[in-house]
């Protein structure tokens, strides 16, 4: 028992009245997941595979509970390299065991299916594991097919820079699951500070269409030229080779311009191909304007 006061008498009788009143106990963190990480991986046939690595401290805990993305499927569980057996609860979630007053690495590998899968164009609504103690530094590398581009991304993380993206410590695992690689791939990069048991699960949403090939560009350029090239033909037919000098100048200089755009920090060749179209279809323009009667007559 601990002695907070005392009371000494000098005469008696003597007498003492004391309140008494019980305080409420203030709930404290009994675990705490010090970082997090997942990754997750897209495949063109439309599977989903994360692997997802927790850095635990449990203090008095006896299991850890993650409630799993619907339809996932788990393929290991390991805990500082070793296999375990988790459990599930009554309410559907994954429960892992942990000793008390431990310290470990939590690492978990499950597979899910994009439901329309991953098409010519649609969307993908995807969870992150939800657990019930509170997690710190959380970060979410998703990698999705460069045939892929992403748009209207809905979610309740914030964006980052996946160049920025810190991998988990290394962990030998006595039953290592590799997951193959998805070829070329564009990554995404979430990350949230604190994330409180009560909060609803982290949540990614976009919308997705594939990249047309690589020579569209060039092809849409061809084309525009042919077009532009006919246009500056029927010029010269009823207005006279002078207008038709300057259209095609024009046309030169629009040409490597937008060549110039697309190839520029890309390409040193194509950049400079585009470089001599501006070239030429500047001296081409300068030449017509001089030389053609057309353009250096009577004004109107």
């Amino acid at each position: 028992v601990d002695i907070l006061l005392g009371y000494t008498y000098s005469r008696a009788p003597w007498g003492l009245e004391l309140g008494v009143k019980r305080h409420e106990t203030v709930q404290t963190l009994t675990a705490v997941v010090n970082a997090a990480w997942l990754e997750t991986t897209l495949y063109d046939d439309g599977q989903v595979a994360t692997r997802a690595v927790y850095e635990v401290r449990n203090e008095d805990k006896q299991f850890i509970r993650l409630g799993m993305p619907e339809g996932a499927k788990v393929w290991t569980v390991v805990i500082d390299g070793q296999p375990v057996k988790a459990v599930t609860d009554e309410s559907g979630a994954l429960a892992i065991p942990l000793g008390k007053g431990r310290r470990g690495l939590v690492e978990i590998v499950y597979q899910a299916r994009a439901p329309e899968g991953l098409s010519a164009m649609g969307s993908l609504d995807m969870l992150a594991p939800k657990l019930d103690v509170l997690v710190t530094d959380l970060q979410w590398l998703v990698r999705v097919p460069a045939r892929l581009a992403v748009h209207s991304i809905d979610t309740t993380l914030t964006e980052g820079d996946a160049n920025s993206y810190r991998s988990p410590p290394a962990s030998e695992s006595a039953l290592p699951v590799t997951l193959p690689p998805s070829g070329e791939v564009v990554s995404l990069l979430l990350t949230r500070p604190v994330t409180d048991p009560t909060e609803e699960a982290a949540k990614l949403g976009f919308r997705f269409v594939t990249r047309p090939p690589a020579w569209t560009g060039s092809a849409l350029g061809a084309l525009a030229l042919l077009l532009l090239s006919f246009a500056a033909w029927r010029t010269a037919r009823h207005r006279g080779p002078g207008k038709a000098g300057v259209a095609l100048g024009v046309i030169g200089l629009l040409a490597g311009a937008g060549w110039l755009a697309l190839t520029y920090g890309s390409d040193s060749s194509g950049a400079l191909a585009g470089g001599l179209i501006v070239v030429a279809g500047a001296a081409f323009l300068g030449y017509f304007t001089r030389k053609s009667p057309d353009i250096k007559g009577n004004p109107s």
